[in-house]
């Protein structure tokens, strides 16, 4: 399902210490993850911090094509089989709390922040990046303080393109403070799924006059295996649809867990309320991928993360720039967006969709 928005569109720190966080983005969006060992608090323009990165979490190959050169076989979280029927996928029914019982592990929510390692890149408004590059951190700060090669115009016509490799990924129906894992981690229905996260983005920034296509295909159903391939093709599709597109997001959700069977919701309190907190993946070339354009990429990306924490401190975790492609090779100013993860709750991810949105929609508009 694709829907296009115009101009005439309608509305529709706490710090854990010590702690070892696996988290599934840091490496490849559902399927790697990163350890993060400590948790501080850090001042505007403190120096910045960095996670450990580990082998990827899955029993079976992490190997999802992500354009990266990788071959092979991946079976995502909690899923029955890669071709499960939309009845094994698609459950809405909100789980009730069991008396007396604390499920298979349990939930916590942390603000995840930047650690006081040389690889986190201080940019502004306290804003974060974690280098994953061998460029030098001198390099990549040169490259993030040019402008973005991004030209605002009130055409009517669409600027941004939203879409999901991941479209079935969902969240919790509602807060609690344990995890179940017989409870659906990715659903068919697209209102509890990523898909109504990019809808709530693009609705909101149809209404603040940037046009915008929503491409809501399930590019990981009812086959999990070359997700990045198809909607590759979707990308494609629309930048020869729409050229005027200038900016392109691949939205997911996260899957946070530690080695002792908790899992991490990210939130940042913003107005008193949790959101999820967000977190921006921008690609970068090993010599390899024929991807020339990254630093470009990166310029947008670090732009949009500066512009979120200078208006919602705390709501985003570091920008990874890393060896990956995720499809950000097909167009300038693309990047990958997380939004809290499977543990947060679909109402702090759809807080979070409207704040990015509120944010993302003020940046371009300086651009």
């Amino acid at each position: 399902m694709v829907i296009v928005a115009g101009l005439n569109y309608p509305a529709i720190v706490n710090f854990a210490g010590q702690a070892a966080i696996i988290s599934a983005s840091l490496s490849l969006p559902e399927g790697g993850f990163a350890l993060l060992s400590r948790h501080i608090q850090q001042p505007q323009n403190s120096e910045p911090a960095v996670s450990e990165q580990e082998p990827p979490e899955d029993t079976t190959t992490d190997t999802e094509n992500d354009n990266s050169g990788s071959s092979g076989v991946l079976v995502p979280e909690n899923l029955n089989t890669p071709s499960a029927p939309p009845s094994a996928l698609s459950s809405s029914a909100p789980q009730k709390n069991p008396s007396g019982k604390k499920g298979d592990g349990r939930i916590v929510r942390e603000t995840l922040t930047a650690l006081a390692e040389k690889r986190f890149i201080a940019i502004r408004n306290n804003a974060y990046l974690r280098n994953d590059t061998k460029h030098s951190n001198k390099k990549t700060v040169s490259e993030m303080n040019k402008p973005p090669d991004f030209k605002y115009k009130k055409t009517g016509k669409p600027l941004v393109l939203i879409y999901h490799t991941h479209a079935t990924e969902s969240f919790e129906d509602f807060k609690r403070d344990y995890y179940k894992k017989s409870f659906r981690t990715r659903t068919t229905d697209g209102n509890l799924n990523i898909t109504r996260i990019g809808r709530e983005i693009a609705q909101i920034l149809t209404n603040e006059g940037i046009g915008v296509v929503h491409d809501a295909t399930l590019h990981d159903y009812p086959s999990y295996n070359g997700s990045y391939d198809r909607s590759a093709d979707t990308v494609k599709k629309a930048l020869k649809q729409h050229p005027g597109i200038q900016a392109v997001i691949d939205v997911h959700r996260d899957s946070i867990q530690r080695p002792n069977t908790d899992r991490v919701a990210p939130v940042a309190k913003v107005n008193g309320k949790n959101a999820a907190q967000l977190m921006l993946i921008s690609g970068c070339d090993n010599g390899t991928f024929g991807f020339p354009d990254y630093w470009k990429n990166l310029r947008f990306s670090a732009s949009v993360q500066q512009r979120l924490e200078a208006d919602y401190p705390g709501i985003t975790r570091p920008l990874s720039f890393t060896y990956k492609k995720y499809n950000q090779h097909l167009s300038p100013n693309s990047f990958l967006l997380e939004v809290g993860s499977n543990s947060n709750t679909l109402e702090e991810a759809l807080y979070s969709a409207r704040l990015f949105a509120a944010s993302f929609a003020a940046a371009l508009k300086e651009m």
